[in-house]
């Protein structure tokens, strides 16, 4: 099962309910857990269904409403009473659903679509201290650029200091539907070998808005982490560190 399948069964996914233990969201949640763009989506999901379902506890339903269906189910109901009874509930049903909809509307978080959104996205995958599972795990960094090319994720370009950096894993991932490979190194500078202080995004450089012209690299600090960011030939790279902007310049 791919991220696409699981966010289509999800749609119908209700949190708080039995659905958490049906086989049949099992495996699209356990995608989700793997992913993080359908994890983050899946987040935004439940949250406008508890509003939606906290608007449906708010609504009243009219005083009498329940008597004057069941009074109109009697054998000599009058054919002109049923249709006044059919239109109060359509009417009703009616403006129940719109204002659900105008709720869902107003309440579903939009995702920033530029170049900030998506290096925020990729710091948020870092920082949170749960970025995904490597697809590859592995130190060397000729696998590592085998494989991406296997999966049609080749033809990106790694500074010379950054190519001798020893490597940890890759993963596959995604943005706004677009493909994102993340790249993972650990520094000279780390005690643990095996775990990784370099988190390298490289993505489309045509997919990301406002995406950076090229060189030299632009250093930014979100909360704790820096990045880095250029584009060079038809990529655009994001190069981020927990351990400080000292780290980044001396792979760059």
């Amino acid at each position: 099962m791919n991220s696409e399948q699981a966010k289509e069964i999800l749609t119908l996914y209700r949190p708080g309910t039995a659905d958490s233990s049906d086989p049949e969201f099992s495996g699209a949640l356990g995608q989700a857990k793997r992913d993080p763009e359908l994890g983050h989506w899946l987040e935004q999901h439940c949250a406008v269904y508890e509003r939606t379902r906290e608007k449906f506890r708010q609504i009243q339903v009219p005083p009498g409403l329940k008597e004057q269906i069941l009074s109109e189910r009697k054998i000599h109901t009058t054919m002109q009473v049923r249709l006044k009874v059919a239109l109060a509930v359509a009417t009703f049903a009616v403006a129940l659903g719109l204002g659900v909809l105008i709720g869902t509307i107003r309440f579903t978080p939009r995702e920033d679509l530029t170049f900030t959104g998506f290096r925020n996205r990729m710091a948020r995958t870092v920082s949170r201290g749960s970025y995904p599972p490597m697809d590859l795990v592995t130190s060397n960094l000729e696998s590592i650029q085998k494989y991406l090319a296997d999966k049609g994720r080749g033809g990106y370009s790694l500074p010379p200091t950054l190519q001798k950096t020893q490597t940890t894993g890759c993963a596959l991932l995604s943005w706004q539907n677009n493909p994102v490979t993340m790249i993972c190194f650990s520094s000279s500078q780390n005690k643990i070998p095996t775990t990784p202080d370099l988190f390298l995004f490289i993505v489309a450089r045509n997919q990301v808005p406002d995406a950076p012209q090229g060189a030299p690299a632009q250093y930014t600090q979100l909360d704790k982490l820096t990045m880095a960011t250029w584009s060079s030939g038809d990529k655009t790279y994001i190069l981020g560190t927990l351990s400080g902007k000292n780290l980044l310049q001396s792979v760059l």
